[in-house]
């Protein structure tokens, strides 16, 4: 995608002309002590409804590729290949820190520490326009700027889909050959998580929540975090994103249809 949006009233500028040209809505939501708000893109089934899929990016301003996977998604109509789900999606949560290209937000908090507790203005506005819903699957996209290879953090109640997520994924563009991310075990791509009874522990334990542990516990215990390699070209990585989550979306609708 080699013309994206330069900032976030052109990043919202793009999908609204989507939301104009579709059945689907925008929702503009103030973010408290900001001069920008958050944005929430609702598509409803086409058919019946039998799943609901969270898309959430942007939570670090310096991950382009994962906001405009998500951008792609909806100027490419990708949800259209999946009539019986309804999708909700925020292509940007820190519009402060994508507009200045940094991890953190306008005050230099990592909003993607701070989905429990007292949290950030950008944090609180996605806790509260989510509300109780809940989602068969969520994605929280995200890129190391440091990488030259795909990793991801899998979530799945099938432990296979990770697996195959990553093959997938692999047909794109290549994927992180290291034995340990971030102090922990890697084999293939997959980043080795604990148990759900022990994530479950931990959780207890820390007050600095990722978005995927506030999804986790909030919103569905099916969904990923996937991390596409900020040292490769730009639209390898834009389609390895998108390579991963139309292949977790096609794995869910062949679970449940």
């Amino acid at each position: 995608m080699t013309n994206f949006p330069s900032n976030h009233t052109e990043l919202i500028k793009r999908v609204n002309s989507v939301v104009n040209d579709n059945p689907m809505s925008l929702t503009e939501i103030e973010i408290p002590n900001r001069n920008v708000s958050l944005f929430k893109v609702d598509i409803p089934a086409s058919n019946s409804a039998c799943a609901r899929i969270g898309l959430f990016t942007g939570v670090h301003g310096d991950e382009p590729a994962a906001i405009a996977s998500i951008l792609a998604f909806l100027e490419q109509r990708k949800w259209t290949e999946f009539p019986n789900f309804e999708f909700v999606i925020y292509p940007c949560i820190n519009p402060t820190g994508f507009d200045l290209g940094i991890r953190e937000n306008i005050d230099s908090q990592d909003i993607n520490r701070s989905f429990t507790g007292k949290g950030t203005p950008e944090s609180l506005t996605v806790r509260k326009s989510v509300g109780k819903q809940k989602f068969d699957l969520w994605i929280d996209a995200h890129e190391d700027p440091e990488e030259t290879g795909y990793y991801m953090y899998p979530l799945f109640s099938d432990e296979s889909w990770g697996t195959q997520i990553v093959k997938q994924v692999s047909t794109v563009g290549p994927i992180n050959s290291k034995p340990v991310i971030d102090d922990r075990d890697v084999k293939d791509g997959l980043v080795s998580l604990p148990s759900r009874q022990e994530l479950s522990a931990f959780m207890k334990t820390t007050d600095q929540w990722p978005l995927a542990l506030y999804a986790y516990s909030a919103l569905g215990q099916n969904g990923m975090t996937t991390e596409t390699p900020g040292q490769i070209d730009f639209d390898t990585r834009v389609q390895m994103q998108l390579s991963a989550q139309i292949h977790s979306m096609r794995l869910l609708q062949h679970s449940i249809l």
